[in-house]
């Protein structure tokens, strides 16, 4: 079961649970060669499998340490893409507070537990 207040997102039919830490931001733009603004703009509009696949296996790996990326196109073939790319824009719009917080309130900067503030 997913908890909203630590930007964790459930995939729709499993039991998975993603959730988008500082670590997993960093290792995104460590394998892309590119910081996380033009990722989105420049590869998000029109992503390959690969790259929805890598996205799905960072966003697991923090509550499934022992995920493979492997593992992680097992579930994608499973659960089908349009459903995986749904919960990753959601993990990554949680994680980032662009998406509200489970009472309703967006997050602003400086709130606690907004990205960036601790």
């Amino acid at each position: 079961m997913s908890n909203a207040y630590k930007g964790e997102v459930s995939i729709e039919g499993t039991s998975y649970v993603m959730r988008y830490t500082f670590n997993s931001l960093c290792e995104i733009e460590d394998k892309m060669d590119m910081n996380l603004l033009e990722y989105f703009e420049k590869v998000l509009p029109n992503p390959k499998m690969a790259d929805i696949r890598f996205l799905l296996w960072v966003g697991l790996v923090p509550t499934n340490p022992d995920m493979s990326l492997s593992d992680a196109g097992d579930i994608m073939q499973e659960v089908g893409y349009q459903k995986i790319l749904k919960s990753v824009s959601k993990a990554f719009q949680t994680s980032l507070g662009i998406v509200g917080s489970p009472n309703g309130a967006s997050k602003s900067s400086g709130e606690k537990g907004a990205v960036g503030t601790g």
